[in-house]
């Protein structure tokens, strides 16, 4: 019997596109040839056996069972590689979410950023995700702490299945609010409160809510 050898068979080389799923060369017999093996194809990094998923180059090798006409084998087919791009992200809205809309004044406003339930995308994909805060004059706002709306924006660096978002891109919105106050709570905490330089006075039940603030 004949061992064979990456000639014995044809290999379509086409690169294909990240989707989060394993993926497979075409290797086959030649036509023509009979009482042929069983094929195993097995995808190397140097010398790491892994599983085709992420995106990048891999190295083919097949083995080859015995057969009447052929001995068993294993071989690497160098007349090609498999290849996986990086997919590109391209409705950033649609597939991404903001973990919270809503603050009060004085809670720590930055909301996490996660894909949306429904998302095409894969998690495992994704680079490492930068939100960039805006505020209501498209100034960049490193930490929200004021009173009003902002908009989040993001970049990512190259993931494992998904290219780099180099410009930011809006993601959603929130707002930080001022809370809500009850005569009660103003009377318990005694104290002078202000949002956005009005004055709630405790103990007196003057209600005056807009940027809150505790005065001891």
């Amino acid at each position: 019997p004949k061992t064979p050898d990456e000639n014995d068979f044809v290999y379509t080389d086409q690169p294909v596109t990240y989707d989060g799923k394993a993926q497979t060369a075409s290797v086959t017999w030649k036509q023509g040839y009979d009482k042929t093996g069983a094929i195993t194809i097995t995808y190397k990094q140097g010398d790491e056996v892994k599983d085709p998923i992420n995106a990048g180059i891999y190295d083919v090798w097949v083995t080859s069972a015995a057969s009447d006409n052929f001995n068993a084998t294993e071989f690497e087919i160098k007349k090609g590689t498999l290849t996986i791009n990086l997919a590109e992200i391209t409705d950033v809205p649609n597939n991404f979410q903001l973990s919270k809309t809503s603050y009060n004044y004085g809670e720590e406003a930055k909301p996490t950023i996660s894909l949306k339930q429904g998302s095409s995308l894969v998690a495992e994909g994704l680079g490492d995700i930068t939100p960039i805060y805006y505020n209501s004059q498209n100034e960049v706002v490193a930490d929200p702490t004021a009173v009003g709306t902002y908009t989040v924006k993001i970049t990512m660096t190259d993931g494992n299945g998904y290219s780099a978002i180099t410009e930011p891109t809006e993601v959603g919105t929130f707002e930080i609010v001022c809370p809500d106050f009850t005569e009660p709570e103003l009377i318990q905490n005694a104290s002078v409160k202000r949002c956005n330089g009005q004055t709630i006075e405790g103990g007196k039940g003057s209600i005056k809510v807009n940027n809150y603030e505790s005065v001891y």
